[in-house]
């Protein structure tokens, strides 16, 4: 991680703020390699968490606020993991096209907490601000292979054109699904 990243913006009080990421909606996004990926591996169905903190600066367009990709248009140019705001919505992929949760979203003045759980018994849950969102969800690990898949953060889709327009902060990764009260902790601490 760059030295630039950690230093404080110092210009509010915010600890999400000072240490968040800008991302500018056309050019920026963080691409964090195939790694990830290649160790989740073909048709996962292990335990998987990825939580973050962002603040939208747009939610009218088609932003991604995270995916993994091979940035090409197979298996599914949406790949096997990713979340987007799209024309006032959050809505969450998993295995591709297959849309497993969504929910209304329109405010660009406050930071959010984002956390998507797939649970080993293959069902899933999408978190807002500590809030389930809708009913848990039902996924198919067949359509997910992880395998050659780049994880981005800021961006989703095949062709990378889909940029997230505002601030994240503290995206992590867990190999095993957070339950209600682990969310808990990450939306209050």
């Amino acid at each position: 991680t760059s030295p630039v990243w950690r230093m404080p913006e110092e210009s509010n009080q915010s600890k999400l703020d000072n240490y968040s990421l800008d991302f500018d909606g056309t050019s920026s996004y963080l691409n964090f390699g195939t790694s990830i990926g290649d160790s989740l591996g073909d048709n996962y169905s292990g335990g998987l968490s990825v939580s973050l903190w962002f603040k939208a600066d747009v939610t009218n367009g088609d932003d991604g606020i995270f995916g993994f990709t091979n940035g090409t248009s197979t298996p599914s140019g949406y790949g096997p993991l990713s979340a987007v705001i799209y024309v006032n919505k959050i809505q969450l992929f998993y295995g591709g096209a297959n849309k497993e949760a969504e929910v209304s979203f329109t405010d660009t003045t406050s930071w959010h907490h984002l956390v998507a759980t797939f649970d080993t018994d293959l069902t899933g849950q999408l978190y807002l601000d500590n809030s389930p969102v809708g009913s848990s969800f039902t996924y198919d690990p067949t359509n997910a292979d992880f395998i050659g898949t780049s994880f981005y953060v800021g961006n989703y889709y095949k062709n990378l054109n889909n940029r997230f327009n505002g601030k994240i902060n503290q995206t992590a990764i867990f190999d095993y699904a957070l339950s209600e009260t682990q969310v808990k902790y990450l939306y209050n601490n």
